[in-house]
């Protein structure tokens, strides 16, 4: 193999690998250290629960939306546009307004306000 063809080949695995560690962050969840704290407080306490764990939903990877688009698709990707991973709205600047659309690469992108929560309540159900 030459030198060229190998890094090529690097590359690839790379880049194949980069797209299992984005599941593994998916599954990971986001609040986990508060999360194992507020579980030993309460069993300590005597009053062990169910955990509320909380998950950043899966990215779409963008390389599928442009090859879509490549192929002649109109591709939207909805999202929310509040970040529980920064704790701040990410997309919407006015609190009027209820969604923002953007263009990136060809693939459009219409951001919904979300909601912050910290249990399960109606306020998740909104955002989901």
């Amino acid at each position: 193999m030459t030198g060229d063809g190998w890094l090529r080949a690097a590359d690839r695995a790379l880049e194949l690998a980069t797209g299992h560690i984005k599941v593994i962050r998916a599954v990971t969840p986001t609040n986990a250290e508060r999360e194992l704290a507020d579980l030993e407080r309460a069993f300590r306490a005597g009053s062990p629960r169910m955990p509320r764990w909380s998950y950043e939903p899966a990215p779409v990877p963008v390389e599928l939306c442009r090859a879509l688009v490549r192929k002649g698709h109109e591709t939207t990707v909805f999202a929310s546009s509040f970040s529980h991973y920064r704790l701040r709205e990410e997309h919407i600047d006015s609190l009027l307004r209820l969604s923002r659309t953007e263009v990136r690469d060809d693939v459009r992108f219409i951001w919904l306000r979300g909601y912050p929560y910290a249990s399960n309540d109606w306020r998740r159900i909104v955002k989901n």
